[in-house]
């Protein structure tokens, strides 16, 4: 029995586009409901028998792979591919799933969808455009839509200003974001997908708060999916445990089903709370010696850039306890029988390259004193001291968009030092050189080895066993099968070891990224939230190779929001702000395994998109590190857009793209110089009211500038010969006529190219879309996806930085750039189809492409700025021909 197809009663547009104070909570069954994906054998999800009444709150767990995400998927629609029943290799649905009696996909944006990549929810260029997004597909009235789109982003504590470029968030941020695209649609149900697992403790109680506040206002459906389910237990009704291939096999009262089932939800990976780990629960050596990661010299307390952990916290352990001694049972996540001498995975950092005896007096690797770091030109760390050395496990942590990842690459030698300085001590640069970020690639692989924070951007094999060989290959090292062998069974990945590693699940992927660095054997490892994702089973596995590597004395630092891979590791911590490493209070702060406290009263919580009283409670708020004062309407910063934002202000965009087209129709009507010359000249002359720095201009003119030159030599060389000849080289003929026709054709190629770049290097796509929409009437879904396009191509470009980054990581990036380049040709490929798809689910969850009126939250008009920008570009065009028509050389 497949889904129902759309009836001709269905509602025609998800979200309540004219909900008033209330929104009416969806109902969603299932029966039966089965789903699998194409060319695959096993059932994503089968047998699942649930319904989930209006305003009811589910919260749904299972083991990694019970086809989780694929139920949040169905309910909002957005499948990606379609059943056939006659195709054995296409996708396959048994029963039925109905939302409010219909078909999911005919009611698309009746159920708002949150998954767990942030990045997958990003449609729009501009905070408050992307925000609307759900509103304008909806048919929301424009007033409205600003009204939502304000709303939203309080409630989730996103004080952005409107026109902030979404490319400037941090992943969290784009969380937040997402949950405000969603909260703005108002949805009869709310689908969520592990939506806290890139979020700072902070960001976590504001989207935990902000879905109690949504959910007590308008009554909507909640079904949330989430491993540390006790973030959630004080807001679900019912808790539903899935099992792989076998549907629904607990389902009841959260408390009933805990009490009843907690073995089978433990061993399915879920985050029971009461279980979460201890302190050192993951090393198994005692902390002898100075505190680790203490700068030599320095006091034994705290400072402002660093804080022991452990020192005053009540209830967990006195000072000087440190990692505690394991039972006789062994340490969570430790490789049965492992010995404690060097193994082909391991290799205590004291054998080998750096000599004996260097653990045992935990040798000190890197330091940073005044350590400023940024991305590109923008600074966004300073005044960080640390010390790390071996057998150190150092945590980097703090709120989002703080800089943690920017540190971790700055101490991975994968980014220049901003300021301060940072140096390797002789104990790991060996004799090279103390600059990490001055190391050849070869040098730097074989003394830290870098983990991103997403795994693809640096898989450089075809298969599984292939990529972890690739590291000790680089280095020359004779065992690599063995080291790969060794790892492979270790980590739980031997049956895929000819499997590509895109193929990967999520999980797979992180335990082979790890594998993969460790197999070069570097005494320092740098990891990018290595936790992110991870269900119980999985999180203890990567934890308990991370603890076997720092027993072993290598130096791990961990980027994370994990409070419990914290404290598993008994980790050092250096805490970030919004200025650099500062001061923290003693407490470690709650693992994220436990429930939270009962959330704020209805009285004192953010009010949702409907709420009245808001500004009443924002002045209550805590600023935050990417706090603005003010979400009033009134404040210019959270004012809605202007209607013509554009790079020239006043002026539609779409009218310089007409009058750049005319301009150019008037300049090939004729092939002289004269006109050129003199549309040319005109242009010049009032390229500064346009007010461009000039370094801007000339870099962006860079191809058309490379342009010309060439296209003038080879028409001069290959153009029509006439008049006198100047020489001839058999195969190419130079004359008068040559000549004139090359040096028109190269002044036509700067008059027409030096309008089109000078009034576009300002313009924000979306305003020019708004335009093509609106003023030239251009189907939507075409406009949309174009902007989505060229939005991707931006992420695309940071992709290929980050994929040159992780060849240098990996010891690959001295020589065979040909060969480089292809493998990140691949890899890139690889990620743009991965994310044309996430981003085509995430617009259609939002109700793009859904029957019904599409409003426009910004107007585009076109009148007299509009008209005067034509009449201009017009003008130089008629201005040129009329010159050259007077003085004789204008040719038809």
């Amino acid at each position: 029995m497949t889904v129902p197809a759309p009836s001709a009663t269905s509602p025609s547009t998800g979200g309540d586009a004219g909900a008033g104070d209330g929104v009416r909570g969806a109902r969603i069954a299932f029966r039966g409901w089965g789903w699998r994906y194409p060319e695959r054998d096993a059932w994503a999800v089968r047998d699942v028998d649930l319904t989930v009444s209006p305003g009811e709150r589910v919260a749904v767990v299972g083991p990694s792979g019970a086809g989780k995400s694929t139920l949040l998927r169905a309910v909002a629609g957005v499948l990606p591919d379609e059943p056939d029943a006659s195709d054995d290799t296409a996708a396959s649905v048994q029963g039925t799933l109905l939302v409010d009696e219909a078909d999911p996909r005919a009611v698309r944006g009746r159920v708002g969808l949150v998954m767990q990549d942030p990045e997958a929810h990003t449609v729009m260029s501009r905070v408050g455009d992307d925000v609307a997004f759900g509103c304008e597909n909806a048919g929301v009235p424009r007033d409205e839509t600003w009204d939502r789109v304000r709303s939203a982003l309080d409630v989730v504590g996103l004080d952005l200003p409107l026109d902030r470029s979404t490319a400037q968030l941090s992943g969290g941020q784009r969380q937040r974001l997402a949950l405000a695209g969603v909260l703005a649609m108002r949805p009869g149900a709310l689908v969520l997908d592990e939506p806290c697992a890139n979020l700072d403790p902070d960001g976590v109680a504001q989207v935990h708060d902000a879905v109690r506040a949504l959910l007590d206002e308008t009554g909507a459906t909640l079904l949330v999916v989430e491993h540390r389910i006790g973030t959630w237990l004080d807001l679900v009704d019912r808790l539903v445990l899935l099992e792989p291939g076998g549907g629904v096999v607990a389902d009841g009262p959260p408390a009933r089903v805990l009490a009843d089932h907690g073995e089978a939800l433990t061993a399915a990976g879920v985050w029971v709370p009461g279980a979460e780990p201890e302190r050192g629960s993951a090393r198994r050596l005692q902390r002898a010696r100075g505190r680790a990661g203490e700068i030599p010299g320095a006091s034994g307390g705290a400072t402002a850039a660093f804080r022991p952990l452990g020192e005053g916290t009540a209830g967990e352990g006195e000072p000087g306890e440190g990692a505690r001694e394991m039972t006789a049972a062994g340490r969570a996540g430790e490789i049965p029988g492992r010995p404690d001498e060097a193994t082909a995975a391991f290799r205590p950092l004291g054998e080998g390259e750096l000599g004996e005896g260097e653990v045992g007096e935990a040798a000190v690797l890197l330091e940073a004193r005044g350590l400023g770091t940024a991305r590109g030109k923008q600074p966004v760390g300073n005044g960080i001291d640390l010390g790390l050395r071996a057998g150190q496990v150092l945590a980097v942590t703090g709120p989002n968009g703080v800089g943690k990842s920017t540190l971790g690459l700055t101490l991975a030698g994968l980014l220049p030092p901003a300021a301060g300085e940072l140096h390797a001590t002789d104990a790991l640069a060996d004799g090279i050189g103390t600059a990490p970020h001055a190391w050849t690639s070869r040098q730097l692989a074989a003394r830290i080895g870098t983990v991103f924070q997403d795994p693809e951007h640096q898989f450089v094999a075809r298969s599984v066993r292939e990529e972890i060989e690739a590291g000790p290959r680089a280095l020359d090292a004779p065992d690599a099968a063995e080291r790969a062998t060794a790892l492979l069974d270790e980590f739980g990945l031997a049956h895929l070891a000819d499997a590509n590693p895109f193929t990967l699940s999520g999980g797979e992927q992180r335990r082979l990224a790890i594998a993969s660095v460790i197999a070069a054997r570097p005494p320092v490892v740098v990891l990018d939230e290595p936790t992110s994702g991870q269900d119980r089973a999985t999180w203890q596995a990567v934890v308990g190779r991370l603890g076997a590597l720092a027993d072993a004395g290598t130096a791990v630092v961990a980027v994370t929001h994990d409070r419990d891979l914290v404290r598993a590791l008994d980790a050092d911590e250096v805490v970030l702000g919004p200025d650099g490493a500062r001061t923290v209070g003693r407490d470690q702060g709650p693992s994220v395994a436990t429930a939270p406290e009962t959330g704020p009263t209805a009285r004192s919580r953010p009010g949702p998109p409907d709420r009245t009283d808001t500004a009443d409670h924002t002045a209550d708020r805590t600023d935050t590190a990417d706090a603005v004062d003010g979400t009033d309407a009134t404040n210019p910063v959270r004012r809605p857009l202007p209607v013509r934002a554009t790079g020239i202000p006043g002026v539609q965009p779409v009218a310089s793209l007409i009058g750049v087209l005319a301009l150019g129709v008037c300049l090939v009507l004729s092939l002289d110089v004269v006109s050129a010359a003199v549309a040319l000249a005109l242009e010049l002359a009032l390229l500064p009211l346009l007010r461009l720095p000039v370094r801007t201009l000339l870099l962006r003119l860079a191809p058309v500038l490379l342009a010309v030159p060439l296209t003038a030599v080879s028409i001069a060389l290959y153009g029509r010969p006439s008049g006198r000849e100047w020489f001839d080289l058999g195969f190419a003929h130079v004359t008068d006529g040559s000549l004139t026709l090359a040096l028109a054709t190269a002044l036509r190629v700067l008059a027409v190219g030096v309008p089109a770049i000078a009034l576009f290097v300002r313009v924000d796509p979306t305003d020019l879309a708004d335009g093509l929409a609106q003023v030239l009437r251009l189907p939507a879904r075409f406009v949309l996806g174009a902007l989505a396009a060229v939005r991707m191509m931006t992420l695309l470009v940071d992709d290929w930085r980050q994929l040159a980054m992780a060849r240098r990581a990996r010891g690959l990036a001295d020589s065979g750039r040909l060969r480089r380049g292809a493998t990140m040709a691949f890899a890139l490929l690889v990620l743009a189809l991965r994310r044309a798809t996430t981003l085509a689910v995430a617009m259609e969850s939002r109700g793009f492409g859904a029957p019904g009126r599409r409003t426009w939250a910004r107007v585009a008009r076109f009148a007299g700025p509009e008209w005067a920008m034509v009449a201009v570009l017009v003008g130089i065009g008629v201005v040129s021909i009329a010159v050259a028509v007077s003085v004789g050389t204008w040719r038809a």
